[in-house]
Formats: C-alpha cells, structure tokens, sequence
C-alpha cells in the first residue's frame, strides 16, 4: 500500500479470514478512489472489477482461468491481499515506473488458487 491509499479498519481481519477459510494464495477485492477528501469515495470503472467474468465470482480460480481476461485485468497492489509463503524471490524492480504492477502479475503466475471478494474492503 502506498501513503495515498486506505484499508477499512477490518480490513485486514476480513481478508486473512477469508485467506484461510478457503486456502487462497490471492485475494483481489474492489477498492473506491478518493481526491482529497477520504470522506467523499467514488467508484471507477476500474475499481467495479467488471473485468472478471461473473462466472470466477465466489470461486477459487487459477491464472490460466483468467489468461484471456488478464489483459484487462486491475494490478495494481491495493486491491490484492498475498500469502506470504508465494512471494518467494518476486521483488519490486525499483528501476521501473508501476514496479507495483510488475510485482502483482509476477506472483499472479504463481498463484493458483485466487478468490475474488466482490466487495470494497479499501
């Protein structure tokens, strides 16, 4: 997460129960966008998740599920909750502008069990 970005105060309760009841290796959940003013949220396009077929929704689902979606696919950090244990040696390439968006779809190829939360936890 970056200093410009919020997690509802559960958040991270919420997630990690997720995590666990259903083994997951990525959680990816929507987010709200904010200007200034965290008190007055809006909600992008690209915060709605449209981009994931409702078909993996309330199911673990793996990369090569979504290969012909990825494309479109949000990667960037704040909307992911990772296991540690799959983060191995992936770094964040600091030579690079959205380094976070290299990471993301670094461990994206190694999870194979990603859950989508259709719900805004940021």
């Amino acid at each position: 997460m970056d200093s410009d970005d919020i997690l509802d105060t559960n958040a991270l309760t919420e997630l990690y129960d997720i995590a666990k009841e259903k083994e997951t290796d990525m959680i990816i959940f929507k987010s709200q966008s904010f200007n200034q003013d965290p008190s007055q949220p809006f909600v992008e396009e690209y915060n709605e998740m449209e981009q994931i077929p409702s078909s993996f929704k309330n199911k673990l689902f793996s990369f090569k599920d979504m290969l012909e979606h990825f494309t479109s696919l949000d990667v960037t950090m704040p909307t992911k909750f990772f296991k540690y244990d799959l983060i191995g040696d992936i770094r964040f390439d600091e030579d690079v502008i959205f380094e976070d968006n290299l990471f993301t779809i670094d461990y994206f190829f190694n999870a194979n069990r990603i859950y989508f939360y259709d719900k805004v936890v940021s």
